[in-house]
């Protein structure tokens, strides 16, 4: 249980950084420099919610 926990974790800390490093570059090619929300906060909270809920699921869920 702990070590589903823990993969859950690294997971969604990996992709929140992925995501952040791919909002930044995306916030770099929009003309729009100020907008509502952020490309990098848009982008982190998808990767941290795909990372945390769909990946495990996805590697797992094949092993059970």
């Amino acid at each position: 249980m702990l070590a589903l926990w823990l993969f859950r974790a690294l997971s969604a800390g990996g992709l929140g950084v992925i995501g952040w490093r791919l909002g930044l570059y995306i916030s770099e090619l929009s003309i729009d420099k100020a907008e509502f929300l952020p490309w990098g906060l848009a982008s982190t909270l998808a990767g941290v919610i795909i990372g945390g809920v769909l990946v495990p699921y996805l590697i797992l869920k094949p092993w059970r």
